[in-house]
């Protein structure tokens, strides 16, 4: 539910990221064949229908009505969006009361303050708050805050927006119960300065009883009373809170009449709030609480928008959108509303439309929207566009391979753009963008395209740093593979794992290599004991055998660990590598692992998972389906899963001194044992 102009941004990001949560979520055992199979094809859905059905979420009716309709089942979420766009308006109106008190020159001010001026105070207070210096304004307020009511209300709203609820209403109570003694205000004093901020206080007061904010009691009664009170003394802000209490049948029984009532209140005058009349046109487009009608609609969103009211935005570009009412379909004066809301919500208009216009075989003109995106920086469409033309690429270049004097110049030209597309994203810093163009500069020159391995690694580092676990993981493999920086990319696979699973099946190997290596440097400690003179020397070896056999002990501990995260998420290869080892451990005949159980190999294998990783997310491959196993069976799956734990307690249970080897050997030698 969209309610605020900066709830767009966020949204926006989540739109085009592909759906990895629905393949992390936690389980006590491996992961099921049905349970991966029907992750998948909610992920794929997801995918598919992401664009349309997210437009749909962001600009469509559903948005105007949730606006209008928070119902008594809203989440608490909901209900916060709704209180923050209540900070919103409050902030406005004390604004336009700071705004509206004329003040002298800061020095005048500060010297009659000094004096006890409480006049000037009051002055020189609100001077900071327009400077923005908060801190020096609530000390001036709290000095106030017994004998002038406007400085306590504005001591109260401060306290509020730092989330000191109970202070605020202590504070305002006062303020109300000072009111409450004085004779009434006649109705032509409401546009004083000193009865707005009077009036914000009760609607403030009103809404604190009303939603049960803080540590306050809730007192729907009790709030609603203030904020009738505020209404009918002139402010615009309690009459639009009760109007959509009763047209949403919160805290009051439902009744759109009253509602419609209200809501015409607010908005009548020059001073008019541009949320009831974004309400208004709301109703008017849906036909909640009136007939439909769009030009009304139209009215109240462009005099909203006039007022600042940015969400209007959405309304009057779904008007263009659709053609609705006497308003013929406008795609530019759409897009220029759309755009005017936030940049990217335009561009998204574009992408959905040029979709529409793809699926009615209208391609030309769907390029020409697709291209007016790129040009915007629209990554989205970048990353989509560069996607399609490499998928392109690939079907025309066929599947076997070809020297880069074979490949056709159409599949050049195609590669050519699709990497001019993608240095746009890379300079706007897309981690996806920079994985992309990662992947065509490390096959450059196999592609018919200019490239090293050097800048693609530099991209891939750059797109890791940006915090893709993708790029991570890829980096990691590289630096394995190639570099022998071992640790570094131990690193990585840890990093990455969580989202990037076969990171889990790396690590296991790369683990339980580096253990390899530890088991060579104690081979070579024990053959300099033994050549050693001095019980001294003797006793330093032993000393450092012993941290080595500790650390090779954990290495193997952790890559059992690793390997069996990867069974659970049913990592194919490494269903097929442990597999390998049990049938060598059970004595049968394995095609992975040789008689001298060549784990070390593995470490050839992180390459080309990398690489193999890249041109997925190069050719827009979202789902990363190679590396997951969706055949194997449930019962074979649970059995390496369980190999798993139980070499782990063989790796705890392998003595690691001599002096355990040795008395393991003398108790088996024992006559009872024997």
């Amino acid at each position: 539910h969209l309610h605020t102009a900066n709830r767009v941004r966020p949204t926006l990001r989540y739109i085009h990221v592909p759906n990895r949560r629905l393949l992390s979520q936690k389980a006590n055992g491996p992961i099921s064949q049905s349970e991966l199979q029907t992750r998948y094809e909610r992920a794929s859905q997801l995918s598919d229908g992401l664009l349309l059905s997210s437009w749909e979420n962001l600009c469509g009716t559903g948005v105007i009505k949730s606006h209008l309709k928070l119902t008594e089942k809203a989440n608490p979420r909901v209900k916060q969006m709704a209180l923050s766009g209540l900070l919103s308006d409050l902030r406005s109106v004390v604004k336009r009361t700071i705004d509206d008190v004329q003040s002298e020159g800061g020095d005048e001010l500060l010297k009659l303050a000094e004096t006890g001026n409480q006049e000037a105070k009051l002055k020189l207070a609100f001077l900071r708050l327009k400077e923005g210096n908060q801190n020096l304004a609530k000390n001036l307020f709290t000095e106030l805050r017994a004998s002038n009511d406007i400085a306590a209300t504005f001591l109260a709203f401060l306290e509020f927006l730092e989330s000191q609820v109970t202070k605020a209403a202590e504070i305002l109570e006062k303020v109300v119960e000072n009111k409450s003694k004085e004779t009434a205000r006649a109705e032509n004093k409401a546009e004083v300065p000193e009865e707005k901020v009077h009036n914000v206080a009760l609607v403030l007061l009103g809404m604190i009883y009303v939603e049960g904010l803080g540590r306050i009691t809730k007192d729907e009664e009790k709030g609603l009373e203030l904020l009738r009170l505020s209404a009918s003394r002139g402010n615009k802000i309690a009459p639009r809170f009760l109007g959509e209490f009763y047209l949403k049948g919160e805290h009051v029984k439902k009744d759109l009449d009253k509602a419609l009532s209200l809501l015409l209140q607010a908005s009548d005058g020059p001073d008019a709030d541009p949320a009831t009349l974004f309400s208004l046109a709301s109703m008017h487009l849906e036909g909640i609480g009136v007939p439909v009608n769009i030009e009304e609609a139209v009215r109240y969103a462009s005099a909203a928008l006039s007022k600042g009211h940015k969400m209007s935005n959405l309304i009057l570009g779904r008007v263009h959108e659709k053609g609705l009412g006497s308003f013929p379909v406008n795609r530019e004066a759409a897009f220029g509303y759309y755009s005017a809301l936030d940049k990217d919500l335009g561009f998204l208009f574009l992408q959905k439309e040029a979709k529409e216009l793809e699926s009615s075989g209208e391609y030309e003109e769907a390029e020409t929207l697709l291209n007016r995106a790129i040009e915007g920086k629209f990554l989205p469409v970048i990353q989509q566009r560069a996607a399609s033309l490499l998928v392109e690429a690939e079907e025309k270049a066929g599947a076997r391979d070809r020297s880069p004097k074979e490949i056709p110049p159409s599949v050049i030209r195609l590669r050519k753009e699709a990497a001019r597309i993608l240095s746009i994203g890379v300079e706007e810093g897309d981690p996806i963008s920079n994985i992309a163009s990662g992947f065509l500069s490390w096959v450059g020159p196999s592609y018919g395209l200019p490239g090293s391995t050097d800048k693609g690694f530099s991209l891939f580092t750059k797109a890791s740093q940006e915090g893709n676990k993708k790029a991570t993981f890829i980096v990691g493999s590289i630096l394995a593979a190639l570099a022998g920086r071992y640790h570094e990319a131990q690193e990585c696979f840890q990093e990455a794992a969580s989202e990037v699973h076969i990171s889990y099946y790396a690590l296991g190997t790369l683990l339980q290599f580096i253990a390899s290596l530890k088991r060579t440097q104690i081979s070579a400690k024990r053959e300099q004991m033994q050549g050693a003179r001095s019980e001294n020397d003797k006793k330093i070896l032993k000393a450092e055998i012993e941290d080595l056999l500790k650390d090779e002990q954990k290495l193997r501990l952790e890559a059992w660990d690793a390997w069996a995260e990867a069974i659970r998420h049913r990592i194919s290869p490494a269903i097929l590598f442990v597999d390998g080892i049990r049938k060598k451990d059970a004595g049968e005949e394995s095609v992975l692992i040789d008689s001298k159980g060549s784990i070390e190999e593995g470490t050839k294998w992180f390459l080309p998972f990398g690489i193999q990783q890249a041109k997925m997310v190069a050719l827009g491959d979202t789902q990363d389906t190679t590396f997951y196993d969706f055949e194997s069976p449930d019962q074979k799956v649970n059995l390496l899963y369980q190999f798993c734990i139980e070499q782990k307690k063989k790796v705890l249970e392998y003595p690691l001194y001599e002096e355990q080897k040795n008395s393991n050997t003398a108790r088996k030698n024992t006559p009872e044992k024997k």
